[in-house]
């Protein structure tokens, strides 16, 4: 029988066993690749659940690549609050009562939940990705979850103050905003024009300085977009376009991050939730991006992000309450 046949009815089973327990049970929830198969809501807050109940069935085998089943789905679920227990088909048929006790003292602990009580019986694609996973490039397939923000390695005083606005440091100002683009775009104005600043010696930008600093980059072929007027330059507008990735804040600051990749990482964490509560969604981007606390001034970026995915038609916002369009 087809694994993707098999698992409604092995939810339904799981559901029902539950049910009779006193616990109750939703199933089918979420959307995309990140849908859970059963849900025990919490009988101290209806409105949260104790447990999320993952199976491996078609929508698990439907996802495209082992990362996306085994870690990035997985902390995406972690991220958002959710206590996964994954359940295996075999170990159902073959043992149902040992897993309904594993499920049961998974409901009834505190503890996280790294794995499954019932080790998973593993197929052959899966066991292969201690050896495989590491020789993956990052960029050989699209970018769908969070990446290490690449800082340029910059060198403090390697050019004169004092020449900045000679006609010859022009071309050098044109180096800089294509080198530090490389690694860093999409990157926000005021963050590009400290990396060049830095290396001139100069801490604080000027009027008279923001002309020549403009032409260079536009002379060094950078796109520009404009959300809620905060300029972010590109490498160029295929990568505006086509750009579907997130980073870790790494040394930028939250008014630094640009609102499209801030959106990319709602689009990311909706997807994963059925529907989610606004200030949830702030929380879970704020921790994507590495921040510890949701300050006045994350809360604020986190929101342009969310604003910018509503204008992109990532999400659909309804009063409090989020969910992918």
């Amino acid at each position: 029988t087809d694994r993707g046949e098999q698992t409604p009815g092995i939810e339904q089973a799981v559901a029902e066993r539950l049910r009779s327990l006193g616990y109750e049970v939703h199933t089918d929830i979420g959307c995309s690749g990140y849908r859970i198969g059963l849900g025990v809501v919490d009988a101290r807050n209806k409105a949260t659940y104790r447990l999320g109940i993952v199976c491996d069935g078609a929508n698990y085998h439907r996802t495209k690549t082992v990362r996306d089943r085994e870690i990035v789905q997985g902390s995406v679920l972690h991220m958002l609050g959710w206590r996964i227990f994954r359940l295996w088909t075999l170990d159902w048929w073959e043992k149902p009562d040992e897993v309904l006790a594993a499920i049961v003292q998974a409901i009834e602990s505190d503890e996280a939940l790294p794995s499954p009580s019932i080790p998973p019986r593993r197929e052959p694609e899966l066991k292969a990705v201690p050896t495989i996973e590491p020789q993956v490039p990052l960029v050989a397939e699209p970018i769908t979850h969070c990446q290490e923000y690449v800082i340029t390695e910059l060198k403090s005083g390697r050019y004169k103050a004092d020449a900045f606005f000679e006609a010859r440091s022009a071309a050098v100002l044109r180096e800089q905003a294509k080198r530090i683009a490389e690694l860093e775009a999409p990157i926000c104005k005021s963050l590009l024009v400290k990396r060049m600043l830095s290396e001139w010696g100069i801490s604080r930008v000027t009027k008279r300085m923001e002309l020549p600093l403009a032409i260079a980059c536009d002379e060094a072929g950078l796109f520009k977009s404009f959300p809620e007027e905060e300029v972010v330059y590109w490498l160029n507008s295929d990568q505006w376009e086509h750009y579907e990735g997130y980073r870790t804040a790494a040394g930028r600051t939250a008014n630094e991050l640009p609102p499209e990749e801030v959106a990319n990482a709602v689009k990311h964490i909706t997807e994963a939730s059925l529907r989610l509560a606004l200030p949830d969604l702030v929380k879970g981007c704020s921790k994507a991006f590495g921040f510890t606390r949701t300050t006045a001034a994350v809360d604020a970026a986190m929101r342009r992000g969310v604003e910018e995915a509503i204008r992109r038609g990532f999400i659909v916002v309804d009063g409090e309450m989020v969910k992918p369009a």
